[in-house]
């Protein structure tokens, strides 16, 4: 069996639509009230592509509340992959392409991508109750269910694409009930299933066509061809700065 990997290639596929899902949540905030509702102060929400593991260390490392540390670290939320899964309720024709441009003097074109759903978890983190509800609400209205990502998905040749975002659950863990001693970590997690099309490899050729027939036919069972079209460049060995001509020939099918 022959090796799938003769030329690489690498679309950037996942890293592109990454940094455009964290780009979704930036710029939310939170805001910090006394007791008669005055606006105290405004807390950003910063975001980062990580582990959740990691951040929960890393809050936990200092366990005085008041310290700067903390009131730095926290609010904070966090995204990664946590599953990619086929969906072949999308799968179209495998041997389908698209013609989708030159690079330099070769035409390319790639076949239909494959469709797989890109599970993915947002944390949040926060010290209490009331911080975690302000960042659930301003996120869950804008997915009903789904959000339409647009990005990118073939640089070369600047072609975008709408990506749904479905919000498929979402879960909250309060560590109010540990020691005292432990720093309060009040943890929400939105997961995420994206409709992602992986492409594989774009195909490039110096080639002209010069000879194209297409057969027509009434019988919708295509047993019989009825009409043959023929289109060619006449001489055939002309090529795009050579003087030529198009001619079409139409025959009738007995």
């Amino acid at each position: 069996m022959s090796s799938l990997f003769k030329h690489h290639f690498y679309h950037s596929t996942i890293k592109r639509f990454l940094v455009a899902f964290g780009e979704l949540f930036e710029g939310l905030s939170i805001i910090k009230r006394d007791e008669n509702g005055n606006r105290l102060q405004d807390y950003p929400v910063e975001i980062e592509y990580g582990p959740k593991n990691k951040w929960i260390s890393r809050q936990r490392e200092q366990p005085d509340l008041t310290a700067q540390q903390v009131q730095i670290t926290l609010p904070r939320m966090s995204y990664e992959i946590v599953d990619i899964q086929y969906d072949p309720t999308r799968k179209v024709g495998v041997n389908g392409s698209y013609a989708v441009g030159s690079i330099g003097n070769m035409r390319s074109k790639i076949f239909n991508p494959v469709p797989y759903d890109v599970i993915i978890q947002l944390r949040s983190y926060t010290k209490d109750q009331q911080h975690s509800q302000q960042i659930m609400e301003q996120i869950v209205p804008f997915f009903q269910p789904y959000l339409s990502l647009n990005f990118e998905i073939l640089p070369e040749f600047k072609i975008f694409k709408d990506v749904p975002i479905l919000l498929q659950s979402y879960e909250q863990v309060d560590t109010y009930d540990t020691s005292p001693e432990e720093l309060r970590i009040v943890q929400q997690t939105f997961t995420f299933s994206a409709q992602m099309d992986f492409f594989g490899p774009l195909i490039g050729s110096t080639g002209i066509i010069k000879d194209i027939i297409i057969s027509l036919s009434e019988d919708k069972t295509f047993n019989t061809d009825t009409v043959e079209i023929e289109i060619k460049v006449d001489p055939i060995t002309a090529n795009k700065n050579d003087t030529y001509i198009i001619v079409e020939n139409i025959k009738e099918m007995i």
